[in-house]
């Protein structure tokens, strides 16, 4: 029975490497590992906007959370409301939420990261 060991280093310059069995891997750093969830609240189509069925809508304040509202817009106690690391409200173009989440994304998957 064979047995694997695995060791951190890090060299001069402070980079964490993590030695598995002979092979060398850069760790990404601690802000690159993290998970970030956006949202982005589309507009209400043709449809759903002519529909009087629906009594409530979602929309993004300036917290970056979406809270579940009244057609209106007013906000009633036992209505959700949600945390998320972006929020992108239904006036939001495809630009700025590319600028605002895609683009590092894409930088990072191009640098060898996973996205």
């Amino acid at each position: 029975m064979s047995s694997s060991s695995t060791a951190d280093t890090a060299d001069a310059g402070g980079a964490a490497s993590n030695t598995n069995n002979g092979n060398n891997r850069q760790k990404p750093k601690a802000s690159e590992e993290k998970i970030r969830v956006a949202v982005r609240i589309r507009p209400l189509n043709p449809r759903e906007a002519s529909s009087s069925e629906h009594g409530a809508v979602w929309k993004a304040n300036e917290s970056n959370e979406i809270v579940q509202t009244n057609v209106d817009g007013t906000h009633e106690a036992g209505h959700d409301v949600y945390a998320f690391g972006r929020t992108f409200d239904e006036r939001s173009t495809t630009r700025q939420v590319y600028d605002g989440i895609g683009k590092s994304i894409v930088s990072d998957v191009v640098r060898g990261y996973h996205g």
